[in-house]
C-alpha cells in the first residue's frame, strides 16, 4: 500500500518520464493499493493558482478523473494527524509533507516520494 507524495501525484499525471523506473513499475501494476493524502489537493490548488501547473480541465475535475482513473483513495486529515505532524523531526519544515508523513505512519504506508527531507525520516519507508 503506497502513498504518494504531491510531486509523485502530479508526475503520474502530467510526465511520467520524472517517475523513477521502480515507482513506474509499481505504479503500472494496478496491484497496490495507491492513497493520496487531501493535503495534496491543497498543494496542487496552490501551484495552480501561481501558475506554476496547467490543466487540461478544471482543477477540480482534473482531480477527480485522476484519482478514478489510478483508483488513488484520499486520506482525509484527522486532528490525530495534524498533531503528530507537528511532533515529527524538523527534518522537514514544509507543513503539507510533514503531513503526508504523519499520515503515512498511521496508516502503515509507504511513501513514493524523490524527496531526500522525506526520506530522511526513519519513522516511514518511501520508494523511488
Amino acid at each position: 500500500m503506497f502513498l504518494l507524495d504531491t510531486c509523485t501525484l502530479i508526475w503520474l499525471a502530467q510526465k511520467k518520464d520524472k517517475l523513477s523506473p521502480k515507482v513506474e513499475k509499481l505504479l503500472g501494476s494496478n496491484e497496490e493499493l495507491l492513497f493520496v493524502s487531501v493535503v495534496s489537493a491543497l498543494e496542487i490548488g496552490l501551484l495552480h493558482q501561481k501558475q506554476i501547473i496547467e490543466f487540461s480541465s478544471p482543477l477540480y475535475h482534473w482531480w477527480t478523473q485522476l484519482l478514478e482513473f489510478y483508483e488513488i483513495q484520499e486520506i482525509p486529515i484527522s486532528s490525530t494527524t495534524a498533531i503528530r505532524s507537528t511532533t515529527l523531526p524538523l527534518h522537514h519544515k514544509d507543513p503539507s509533507d510533514r503531513i503526508i508523513i504523519a499520515t503515512a505512519i498511521e496508516k502503515g504506508l509507504t511513501i513514493l516520494t524523490p524527496d531526500k527531507h522525506i526520506q530522511a525520516y526513519p519513522e516511514v519507508t518511501t520508494i523511488w
